[in-house]
């Protein structure tokens, strides 16, 4: 089963970095850092920006659902979820550009200790923040109880690796501000990356399939994505933990 993990991880993180290539040039034209206005440079897009922005998309996916704009809410979703892996190229690309002296950027974001936690953290915030609302909305799926009890098996399991990951990021992001006690890797693993991709595919289904999701081929691809993300959760956390062990 390690084997089997490690595998799939590793060829997860080569088909991510080769979509990074792919996309820098477009990414570098579509998210310039700064833009000229009447002579004057202005701050346009920052790495930071799209994390929170992406963030709190969540909140209006959600009001959407509710209202029962069904495709709309998908198509925010998805675009959120994208913008997951626009971030961390954009902070990447305008580093580049710093070093070449192409760009002048702000301390703020050539912070990569922060980047890298408000990546990570958000991540968990966006992710579990529609977990629990898709998961209430759910309820009134009163259809097929054996498959709302693995929904609630599974969102149970992920809920708490997810807070025990966040609490995890927390405390190494402080840690590292502390002098001469080391540095903690705050960028998130191949398995993290993976298990988030899951996820997010998961509740992706889910939300297409609302208001039954139980009842749909999307809900119960979604309940797959969950199952098959518990074990890189799992192995997320150990390497995160493993990692604290070899910083003291």
């Amino acid at each position: 089963m390690e084997q089997v993990l490690q595998s799939v991880q590793s060829g997860f993180g080569s088909a991510y970095q080769w979509l990074r290539v792919f996309f820098a040039p477009l990414a570098t034209i579509l998210f310039p850092y700064s833009i000229i206005v009447r002579g004057q440079e202005h701050v346009f897009v920052t790495a930071n920006r799209i994390t929170v922005a992406r963030t709190a998309a969540v909140f209006p996916v959600f009001y959407l659902l509710r209202i029962g704009h069904h495709k709309s809410a998908f198509v925010l979703f998805v675009t959120a979820a994208v913008l997951d892996f626009v971030d961390g190229l954009v902070a990447t690309i305008h580093r580049r550009q710093y070093a070449e002296h192409k760009i002048i950027m702000r301390p703020v974001d050539l912070d990569g200790h922060l980047g890298a936690f408000l990546d990570a953290f958000c991540d968990k915030l966006f992710w579990l923040v529609g977990l629990w609302s898709v998961y209430l909305m759910s309820v009134r799926d009163v259809s097929h109880w054996s498959l709302r009890i693995v929904f609630f098996v599974e969102c149970a399991v992920l809920f708490s690796l997810e807070f025990r990951l966040a609490v995890v990021r927390v405390q190494d992001f402080f840690y590292n501000k502390k002098p001469g006690d080391g540095e903690r890797d705050l960028r998130a693993t191949s398995a993290g990356k993976f298990k988030y991709t899951l996820q997010c595919v998961g509740l992706g289904g889910f939300i297409f399939a609302y208001p039954a999701p139980l009842t749909h081929w999307a809900g119960i691809v979604g309940l797959i994505c969950f199952a098959l993300a518990i074990p890189f959760a799992r192995r997320s956390l150990a390497q995160k933990l493993q990692q604290r062990s070899e910083v003291r």
